[in-house]
């Protein structure tokens, strides 16, 4: 999940995506759990409702407060400048990523997976073009926005920091890792630079949409 906010001394989000300091973007990573995540809920609930980015449909849901989506120890989380994740994948996002994931059901995933691409999204563009030379029509085929990821960038000489000194300050964190045996902490050299949770000056940008 990608909660993202831009720079108030620029005109707007786009006009922001153009500078190295432009957006600031919290990363929460999710890990499949066999029980549902009830924060999720109320979103998970509209999916079918909004399963077409092209018929545009507007819905409401409940208002749910961001720190609810965060993880237990908000405080432990990576930064680095780096860059949007699509194209033109523009450097210009300082980044923080939570240490400790949150979780999602294969039943809630299911209903992100069922969702469709949008008609400008270009790898429906790319799969249009391919049945036009394919069979010489256009079929009216939409693609599901799954396996979405962008390839891998050059790093550009950036260093990541973390903004806690060890792995194991919080027992209970500790435990929670033990818990998770498929999670396991990074051997990162300590005494890295700390950095506040969000930089400031910057706003969500659902604020301006």
């Amino acid at each position: 999940m990608h909660i993202v906010s831009w720079n108030q001394k620029y005109m707007n989000a786009d006009d922001a995506a153009k500078y190295t300091d432009g957006l600031a973007v919290l990363s929460i990573l999710f890990r499949l759990s066999t029980r549902d995540n009830p924060v999720l809920e109320p979103v998970i609930q509209v999916l079918p409702e909004v399963r077409d980015p092209d018929d545009h449909t507007l819905i409401t849901i409940p208002a749910t407060s961001i720190k609810h989506f965060l993880p237990k120890f908000p405080d432990r989380y990576f930064r680095y400048h780096g860059s949007l994740t699509t194209p033109n994948c523009n450097q210009a996002v300082i980044w923080s990523v939570f240490e400790q994931p949150q979780f999602i059901s294969e039943r809630q995933l299911n209903y992100f997976r069922q969702m469709l691409a949008s008609s400008t999204h270009l790898e429906t563009k790319l799969q249009r073009q391919l049945d036009l030379a394919t069979n010489g029509r256009v079929f009216s085929r939409r693609i599901r926005l799954i396996d979405n990821f962008r390839p891998i960038y050059e790093l550009h000489g950036r260093h990541v920091y973390r903004s806690f000194k060890h792995f194991d300050v919080k027992p209970s964190l500790s435990k929670y890792y033990k818990e998770q045996s498929c999670f396991k902490p990074f051997d990162f050299k300590s005494g890295s630079k700390s950095y506040p949770l969000k930089p400031p000056n910057y706003l969500p940008i659902l604020s301006k949409y």
